[in-house]
């Protein structure tokens, strides 16, 4: 029966490298890989050309990102004037609905034939009557 011996990796790397007449038992290898022949160890730092495509991809990530940004703020912007100005609209339909509500049918008196007539004024672009509810504060109620 035979008996195996329990290796880990490193010790395997080091008794294939020795069978291969690289390095001696015992000994540590001081190149772990090479490319094109220059070793890893040799080397320190990155190539001109790595920093350079590192750098451009960079560029292009921040102007994404910045171009993202600038739309964002752009639309943020835009939706908050439309919201000011449905805000305006809005005020402003309620106050004259309001007053159009609380119409009193306001009979004035004449001196002449004609008799008396209401105190309401409509034409296309304007309303003139009596209302219980004043435009302004501080205001009675009266004709608007």
């Amino acid at each position: 029966m035979r008996v195996r011996k329990r290796v880990n990796g490193p010790e395997v790397a080091a008794e294939l490298r020795y069978q291969m007449g690289q390095e001696k038992p015992g000994e540590k290898s001081k190149k772990r890989a090479s490319i094109s022949g220059v070793n890893i160890e040799d080397s320190s730092g990155f190539t001109l050309l790595e920093v350079i495509v590192t750098l451009t991809i960079l560029g292009f990530i921040l102007l994404m990102v910045s171009g993202t940004f600038r739309l964002g703020l752009s639309s943020w912007e835009k939706g908050d004037a439309i919201k000011e100005d449905y805000q305006k609209i809005r005020m402003v339909s309620q106050l004259v609905s309001r007053q159009i509500k609380s119409v009193v049918p306001y009979k004035i008196k004449t001196e002449k034939a004609e008799g008396n007539y209401l105190a309401f004024d409509g034409k296309a672009h304007s309303l003139r009557f009596v209302s219980t509810l004043p435009i302004k504060a501080r205001r009675p109620e009266g004709f608007v």
